[in-house]
């Protein structure tokens, strides 16, 4: 379930582009080369905080996203701990963005595109087409991450 809510649900449809979303193109300069945390998730009207943190240890690992300059995004999918040490699967998939449409390949048939809603140095947040509940029917899915510098 946590690899959807990072990379979008699977078999997500393309929303129709606004001209607002022509307009306006991402700023890969804020958007790649950091790990982007996600803070929490809004689906059928409901905000609920992400819980994807894991204490192993001393130490506090969370899931994350980093998309990079080569044009691959790597997903980090925390699942727990073997003593202090994290367990943790990792996912890397092709990406390429135009305006604010990042489109993510997940795997040789399957593709989401995030539309971004707003992007700065610390909060990226993303809409995308999915099915959240399990109902089959697809909902538009908000995911805030956060970054820290």
């Amino acid at each position: 379930m946590k690899r959807f809510l990072v990379l979008g649900a699977a078999l997500a449809l393309f929303a129709s582009c606004s001209d607002d979303d022509k307009a306006t193109t991402v700023n890969m300069d804020e958007l790649v080369g950091k790990a982007w945390y996600p803070a929490a998730v809004n689906a059928n009207g409901e905000t609920e905080l992400y819980d994807g943190h894991v204490q192993c240890g001393s130490l506090l690992r969370e899931d994350s996203v980093e998309f990079n300059t080569d044009g691959t995004v790597t997903e980090i999918d925390v699942t727990g701990c073997n003593g202090s040490n994290p367990i943790s699967d990792t996912y890397t998939s092709d990406y390429n963005v135009s305006g604010r449409k990042i489109t993510i390949a997940i795997d040789e048939n399957t593709t989401t595109v995030w539309t971004v809603k707003s992007l700065t140095e610390t909060q990226l947040v993303v809409s995308y087409l999915g099915d959240y509940d399990g109902d089959d029917d697809e909902e538009t899915i908000t995911v805030t991450y956060t970054s820290v510098q």
